[in-house]
């Protein structure tokens, strides 16, 4: 391994696999204080610095989480564990309970017999379901666990090696000599030190975007990073946004009981499919959920003697005419997006290029950024999704590059990118997802306008249906709320390039569909396959009704 360190060091080509720093032979014979910094305590900057770690490197990770406007911060383990992902489904869980207990029980024989109520169209009309009992112990449930989590991953971190670090970390400003491989760490309470790494890792995540431009927006608005440690109870609810954020956080305030709107510029769900941001926007809105389209924030004011909000904004009206009007809540979110807060960081010192639009870090196929021994992960990096198990597995495979693999293939004397098997790089082509709407939305692949723009023309196979689980509750809101869609490519052998659903349990149904598309799936081979009776995931081995058909594709019977 000492030798494959000095191969790696001495190389003046660049790139060799990405692995190589390009330094000088003066600063190859420099020491520093660590093999490799990481900037960030998310999933990439983890996953990285474990890998590194174990390997034998002296790492370390720096983690230092910046007050929001309101106050509130957060332990080990990045956006996900704590403001993202861990509690929004833990919230998404518990407006599922209480729609469940509220629409279903009865009908399953617990509880008091309800009668079902009808409107004049004999479609099934629900009561609204009532304000959840004890909001604060919910939250007090969900933050013992991300503690838990927080705990775990600092343990990972030991036992690999890493020494973690509670500051600050950036660019020394005052480094007379390499500036890009100094950083300065301050500490909670104001200490700074000065260290040195040979390699440094961003992994900064992004925190949510506050709009400035709207007056009392920072002081009054709270965001996700306060939302889910917040004890007080949301109340009458406005969310302005229309991204997956604001739909998922608007759909279990509104199952927990709360009056709730979704202020919307432009398009709900922009970036996915446009017929199922289309389908989830009805659901949501016959859930009784309002959406003020076409609105922006004008300013928001606090009425002193009873603590609301009120809500100025400006509508577009369908006759072209712009309205102006007010409204009071108890709790303002912005889901306006998030920004990467990369001018924190000093970033200009490093020299790095950042993209001039999002400010994230340009970064090539090793996810190195212009300065060669600086690397970018996750969220913070430029045109990468913005998801957990990207970030993750990013991380985790430049670590493997870096400090396993480079070895072995130095030692071997390839010094050609090709020589690099695909394994150790993610492959950012169908990453699966899933939206945590009242009723779940699971994507894969390409979109309709996509696959379209991409493919001229292609066919679609779908089917809208009603799970079994809410045949005799009417749980659903409409016939055959729930729909699947499977966009094929007719001009090789229909393999599989998109694949759509919105039903219960979305997320886990995408996932097997996403290993099944990458190993190419053709329809033909759906079609053979043996559906598990009765479930949800049994529409996709029994679609065949298609677009072009101009059939009704709303199922009847089981």
């Amino acid at each position: 391994s000492e030798r494959a360190e000095t191969l790696d060091v001495d190389a003046v080509t660049r790139p060799v696999y990405g692995l190589t720093d390009s330094d000088t032979p003066e600063m190859a014979n420099m020491t520093f204080d660590y093999d490799l910094l990481v900037i960030g305590g998310g999933s990439g900057g983890i996953s990285a610095a474990k890998v590194a770690g174990k390997a034998g490197k002296k790492v370390a990770l720096c983690d230092y989480i910046t007050p929001s406007p309101h106050g509130s911060t957060w332990g080990l383990g990045g956006t996900c564990v704590n403001v993202g992902c861990i509690p929004k489904k833990l919230m998404h869980q518990s407006a599922l309970l209480g729609e469940a207990v509220h629409h279903a029980s009865s009908s399953f024989g617990w509880g008091a017999y309800k009668e079902d109520k009808y409107n004049e169209q004999y479609e099934i009309v629900h009561d609204p379901v009532p304000e959840i009992d004890d909001w604060s112990r919910l939250v007090g449930n969900i933050q013992n666990h991300i503690r838990s989590l927080n705990w775990g991953y600092s343990a990972e971190l030991s036992k690999a090696g890493v020494e973690y670090i509670n500051a600050f970390a950036k660019f020394e400003e005052s480094a007379t000599s390499s500036p890009a491989h100094t950083l300065s760490l301050t500490s909670a309470d104001g200490e700074s030190r000065t260290v040195t790494a040979r390699r440094v890792l961003l992994a900064t995540g992004g925190r949510p975007t506050i709009l400035d431009s709207v007056p009392g927006a920072r002081e009054l608005c709270i965001t996700s990073d306060d939302l889910f440690s917040r004890q007080q109870k949301p109340g009458k609810t406005l969310l302005i946004g229309a991204g997956y954020i604001a739909l998922e956080c608007g759909g279990f305030i509104k199952g927990m009981g709360f009056d709730t709107t979704i202020m919307v510029r432009s398009t709900p769900l922009r970036g996915f499919d446009v017929d199922m941001a289309a389908r989830i926007t009805a659901s949501m809105k016959a859930r009784g959920i309002h959406f003020l389209e076409k609105t922006v924030p004008v300013r928001l004011e606090k009425n002193e003697d009873s603590g609301k909000i009120t809500a100025f904004y400006r509508m577009v009206l369908e006759d072209g005419s712009v309205k102006e009007d007010s409204e009071e809540f108890d709790t303002v979110v912005l889901a306006t997006g998030r920004t990467a807060e990369t001018h924190k960081l000093n970033i200009d010192i490093s020299g790095v290029e950042l993209d001039a639009g999002t400010q994230k870090v340009i970064v090539d196929k090793f996810d190195r950024s212009n300065v060669p021994h600086i690397y970018a992960v996750g969220d913070v990096a430029h045109d990468r999704p913005e998801l957990m198990p990207v970030a993750s597995n990013a991380g985790r495979l430049l670590g493997t590059r870096l400090y396993v693999s480079a070895p072995a293939f130095l030692e071997e004397g390839k010094s050609t990118t090709e020589d690099l098997p695909k394994s150790l790089f993610v492959d950012y082509q169908g990453v699966p997802t899933a939206v945590f709407t009242p009723v779940e939305y699971g994507c894969c692949g390409l979109s309709e306008e996509d696959a379209t723009a991409q493919y001229g023309w292609i066919e679609v196979y779908h089917v809208s249906f009603m799970p079994l689980e809410w045949s005799i509750s009417h749980q659903g809101f409409g016939t055959n709320e729930c729909y699947m869609k499977i966009i094929v490519n007719p001009f090789n052998e229909e393999e599989v390039i998109g694949f759509h659903i919105m039903s219960p349990n979305a997320g886990e149904i995408t996932m097997g569909v996403a290993i099944a598309m990458r190993c190419g799936v053709k329809k033909a081979q759906l079609d053979a396959t043996i559906g598990i009776h009765p479930t949800i995931a049994e529409e996709l081995v029994k679609c065949v009704i298609t677009k072009s058909s101009g059939e009704d594709p709303n199922k009847a019977g089981c």
